[in-house]
């Protein structure tokens, strides 16, 4: 690839529609139901008006090393259609988040990428781990050429997208919402 070859899906996102099945979501359910939540945060920092979720860390270990090795062949293959980034690690652990719409969840327009510890984050991935009938709002939309996209809400689909793309989570109106993300690293862009 030559270093000025145009790429137009710099701005996009991919997505495997059932890529996980019942039984792999029934098994991160359970792993995260063993685990103490707290509230999603944006560096640190607790800001309800613009994040309003609870999460998990599931670390990499001998229960969850299967579910970090099938995502990260997802990522290379979607990496390999699409980007072409240099991704070296999953540098975090992957994030169990529930939104729910008793406390109004939601998570404003943000990138994944910034400073600091964002700094080499390539890659973006969510999980859809909940049946889009059981809840309304929650939707994952992203920002691309002042457009707004939807993305699949299909349980078990799994969306890649560049870490600096701008995206939300619109607010739930009705039931619960669990998604699995995590971000892939590699040397910051140049």
């Amino acid at each position: 690839m030559s270093l000025l070859e145009k790429n137009e899906n710099m701005v996009n996102y991919y997505f495997f529609r059932g890529a996980l099945k019942a039984d792999e979501i029934e098994e991160i359910h359970k792993i995260a139901a063993t685990i103490d939540p707290i509230e999603g945060n944006i560096s640190g920092e607790i800001d309800k008006s613009y994040r309003r979720s609870k999460i998990k860390w599931l670390e990499n270990n001998d229960q969850t090393r299967h579910i970090y090795a099938r995502l990260t062949q997802l990522m290379k293959t979607a990496n390999k259609e699409m980007w072409g980034f240099h991704i070296t690690t999953i540098e975090d652990s992957l994030q169990y988040t529930e939104y729910n719409a008793e406390e109004q969840g939601h998570y404003d327009w943000h990138m994944d990428f910034g400073g600091y510890n964002s700094s080499t984050r390539k890659l973006s991935m969510v999980v859809q781990l909940s049946d889009p009938v059981e809840y309304e709002g929650g939707t994952l939309e992203f920002m691309i050429n002042r457009s707004v996209l939807e993305a699949p809400k299909d349980r078990g689909t799994v969306i890649f997208f560049p870490s600096y793309l701008t995206h939300r989570v619109t607010q739930l109106t009705k039931g619960k919402r669990n998604s699995l993300v995590c971000w892939f690293h590699g040397p910051t862009f140049v």
